[in-house]
């Protein structure tokens, strides 16, 4: 990636945690838990309206969020040295869960046994 000719912009190194709650992407640059990072972003899944990967890169898969509180919406974007197409499968089964959990509390459903 280049911003001009002489200057070369070497990609960011990140740790991306999905889970049923969302997705938190974390500096992968800081050395060790205490020190400080240079970035912490935490993506809930009520906030997320797509993701996906690149038909034909599988290296590249990226999601859209909404703002939580602004009409606004932003494309994340990433690389990888490998497929991409596990992280979004895994992103697919927190929909999953999520929608579960949610079904289950906002809908309970009873058993009701006749005889």
């Amino acid at each position: 990636m280049y911003k001009n000719h002489e200057e070369i912009i070497v990609p960011q190194t990140v740790l991306m945690e999905v889970s049923f709650r969302g997705i938190h992407v974390i500096d992968k640059r800081r050395k060790n838990f205490f020190q400080c990072p240079t970035f912490d972003f935490f993506y809930s899944l009520q906030n997320i309206s797509f993701c996906g990967v690149h038909p034909k890169q599988l290296k590249y898969f990226g999601f859209i969020t909404k703002h939580p509180l602004l009409p606004r919406f932003a494309c994340h974007v990433f690389l990888s040295s490998q497929s991409t197409q596990p992280i979004v499968e895994s992103i697919g089964r927190a929909f999953k869960r999520s929608y579960d959990e949610y079904m289950a509390f906002a809908h309970p459903t009873e058993d009701i046994y006749l005889e």
